[in-house]
């Protein structure tokens, strides 16, 4: 699984890297998606080819083919569902407008309670100023 997340990760950065105008928010939100339809297909996979492998053949391998099966098929049905259905556009779009109000919100509330002094470090100088 590990090295599925690795090829998920280096895949959508390479893809958000080609687009127009790369977005952190679609880039973090793809990486999610494609995290989370990895790891669920796994346990999908390990769940129903432990059970079909436990309920129907004995040995090893038999039970490691059920197991890749079940997982792939998983991996497979949670794409198509994604893709029929528009999850991730769904969860970009609720990315977008949470990262355009709440995040602004959030930063002048903050800028408020401090009352309007901020300061920024970097590597270890720090500029104090106010608004």
């Amino acid at each position: 699984m590990r090295i599925a997340v690795i090829c998920f990760v280096a895949w959508d950065i390479a893809h958000e890297l080609l687009q127009d105008k790369p977005s952190m928010t679609r880039l973090g939100v793809s990486i999610v998606s494609d995290i989370f339809q990895a790891v669920a297909a796994t346990y999908i996979g390990w769940i129903a080819g432990t059970a079909i492998a436990m309920v129907f053949v004995d040995g090893i391998i038999i039970t490691f083919i059920a197991v890749s099966g079940a997982s792939f098929f998983a991996g497979m049905g949670m794409s198509i569902f994604d893709s029929q259905f528009h999850v991730t556009k769904k969860a970009l779009e609720l990315a977008k407008t949470i990262d355009i109000s709440k995040v602004i919100d959030s930063f002048v509330d903050f800028s408020n309670r401090i009352n309007k002094n901020y300061i920024l470090s970097h590597r270890s100088a720090y500029t104090y100023f106010s608004y």
